[in-house]
């Protein structure tokens, strides 16, 4: 019996032990959140088993979320 082909974002589940986890770091994340929307934030770890989360936190409090999704999933999925 043959694998399945890679139908979800190229990962092969069978092949692998488990979804690789995007990993980023906090000074990362702090970068990705200015570069790309203009904020100057801390950043703190939420945890996840298949992304990465970050609470985003400004002078004024919470700011929001930031998620780095894994590779492994379309759009639409990470959409749904």
């Amino acid at each position: 019996m043959s694998s399945p082909p890679d139908s979800v974002g190229g990962v092969d589940f069978f092949a692998h032990g488990g979804l690789p986890v995007p990993l980023v770091s906090v000074e990362e994340a702090v970068g990705l959140a200015a570069s790309s929307f203009g904020m100057k934030v801390s950043a703190f770890p939420l945890g996840s088993q298949q992304d990465c989360n970050f609470l985003l936190q400004g002078d004024g409090g919470p700011a929001g979320v930031l998620k780095i999704a894994n590779p492994a999933f379309s759009a639409a999925e990470i959409e749904a």
